[in-house]
């Protein structure tokens, strides 16, 4: 066809013809065939209609609503994976593809970004000639994980390890150390259940050995609040039996009687010695 969408074919001979449409770029081929009889002296007319191929927009949110550039799909016809393009979300969140064939077909996420969690969805979207079908789809965001250690008397403590694993693989776990009052702060992580276990605390507190659960949800972050309790404060004091004079510089030995703990203590110039110990019960 011409500019004019025509084509003229004079002096033809007489006899039977079949006019067939093979090709039209960007639209739906008008399968009908024409068959004329042409005789001496005839003018015949023909005329085909074709409908746009159809088009197809994807456009990608977080669940806040927030467009996501940088997620991958991979749209098919059903049937027929061969014919299969990967398109990535841009400008916006949006995926624009023109000039696909009639059809039902297959819309799957096949990446996305390091802070959301893939959709593995396989959803279906018929497109019609003349059409451009759209399908709006959100991702949601990993959760985050917040955890405030303390003390007993609420002060924040610094400096306390705890170790973090998914419990269906323990093998995957994070150590985090609180800070900048008492706080860790984790991002990104998988949803579902959390083992949470102090692994090193100050020398002053009990370990808590307590091995705590938390459920992490999408779009959310989950928070866990603990404290530790100081260790007992173990004073001795030695003092003269007659004058009732303190002795400086005497040497005793505290030992657990579970076996867990033995030290010399030396008193001070006041006869006294203090010390933070674990809950026992001690010889001295």
């Amino acid at each position: 066809t011409n500019g004019s969408g025509e084509i003229d074919l004079s002096n033809l001979p007489t006899g039977a013809y079949e006019v067939t449409e093979v090709e039209c770029a960007g639209y739906v081929i008008d399968n009908a065939q024409r068959i004329i009889h042409l005789r001496a002296n005839d003018r015949a007319e023909f005329v085909f209609t074709n409908t746009k191929k159809p088009g197809f927009r994807l456009v990608k949110t977080s669940a806040d609503g927030a467009p996501l550039d940088g997620v991958t799909f991979r749209i098919a016809p059903i049937g027929d994976a061969s014919r299969s393009i990967d398109r990535t979300t841009q400008n916006g969140g949006e995926i624009l593809v023109e000039g696909l064939e009639p059809g039902i077909y297959s819309v799957q996420e096949t990446a996305t970004l390091p802070n959301h969690i893939l959709d593995t969805t396989e959803y279906h979207v018929e497109l019609s000639p003349g059409k451009t079908s759209e399908l709006r789809l959100s991702n949601d965001k990993k959760p985050d994980f917040r955890l405030i250690k303390t003390s007993a008397d609420g002060t924040p403590l610094d400096g306390v390890t705890f170790r973090i694993s998914k419990i269906e693989d323990g093998s995957r776990y994070l150590d985090r150390t609180t800070k900048n009052g008492g706080e860790i702060f984790v991002e990104d992580l998988e949803p579902g259940m959390w083992s949470v276990t102090e692994i090193a605390t100050l020398p002053d507190y009990i370990l808590d050995e307590t091995e705590h659960h938390v459920e992490l949800f999408p779009n959310r972050t989950s928070e866990l609040r603990l404290k530790n309790d100081k260790k007992p404060l173990l004073t001795l004091s030695k003092i003269d039996a007659d004058t009732q004079e303190p002795i400086p510089n005497t040497v005793l030995t505290v030992k657990a009687l579970d076996g867990t703990y033995q030290d010399d203590w030396k008193t001070g110039p006041d006869g006294k010695v203090s010390l933070r110990v674990a809950p026992r019960v001690y010889q001295v």
